[in-house]
C-alpha cells in the first residue's frame, strides 16, 4: 500500500486518455493511481467491491469503465485473479534504486500467476536496476513455474544479481568532491 500516487500532468494530453469516452473511466484510471490498494508496481489485487465501495458505484458501472480502460490499453485485467495491472506504469514511475527494485520484485512474485503477471515481468526487466536475466518470466525460464525451487531462493537470487548491478553503475559514476562534502566525510556522485 502506498501514501501517495503519481501522475504526471502530461496525462491531460495524453491521446489514449483523451479519447476516453467516458468521465467515469477518466475518473478510474486516476483511482487506480492512487487508491489504498496500490502497490509500487501499479499491479494489484482489486476486488470489485472495494473498488464499488470506495468509489460508491454499482459493479455494472464500475466494470464498464474498467472495460473501457482495459480496450484503450491503459490497463490489463485479470478478472479471475481480481488483478488489475496499470500499462506502462514503471515508466512514468520507475525505480529509484536498486533496493526499491528488490521490493518491487518480491511484491510481483506474490502475484497470483497469471498473464499481467508476465506483463509486469516483462516492464520489470527493462529497469536499469535489474541485471539482464534476473527476472524469471515463463517465457524465458521456468523459475517461477517450478515447484521444486523454493520462492525464498527465487528471491535471494535475484537479490544478488539487483545489487551486483547497483555495484556496477556505482562504479560508473564520478566523484563530485565539493569541499563541504570532503569535510564531513561524504562524497556525493554524478551520473
Amino acid at each position: 500500500m502506498r501514501d501517495y500516487g503519481k501522475i504526471y500532468t502530461s496525462l491531460w494530453r495524453s491521446r489514449k486518455f483523451t479519447s476516453l469516452e467516458s468521465d467515469d473511466a477518466k475518473l478510474l484510471y486516476l483511482y487506480l493511481h492512487t487508491c489504498a490498494h496500490a502497490n509500487m508496481v501499479g499491479c494489484f489485487i482489486l476486488p470489485d467491491g472495494y473498488a464499488t465501495a470506495d468509489l460508491e458505484w454499482d459493479t455494472t458501472r464500475y466494470r464498464h469503465a474498467l472495460d473501457t480502460l482495459s480496450t484503450a490499453c491503459l490497463v490489463g485485467v485479470d478478472r479471475g485473479e481480481k488483478l488489475v495491472r496499470i500499462v506502462d506504469f514503471l515508466r512514468h514511475d520507475p525505480f529509484t534504486n536498486a533496493s526499491h527494485a528488490t521490493g518491487a520484485i518480491k511484491i510481483t512474485l506474490a502475484l497470483p500467476d497469471c498473464d499481467e503477471r508476465s506483463f509486469l515481468f516483462q516492464d520489470l526487466s527493462k529497469s536499469k536496476w535489474v541485471a539482464a536475466g534476473a527476472i524469471p518470466t515463463p517465457c524465458r525460464h521456468s523459475l517461477v513455474r517450478s515447484r521444486s525451487l523454493s520462492l525464498s531462493l527465487i528471491k535471494r537470487s535475484l537479490l544478488v544479481l539487483v545489487r551486483a548491478r547497483e555495484k556496477r553503475i556505482c562504479r560508473n559514476r564520478k566523484p563530485t568532491g565539493n569541499r563541504s562534502s570532503m569535510r564531513s566525510g561524504w562524497t556525493g556522485f554524478q551520473v
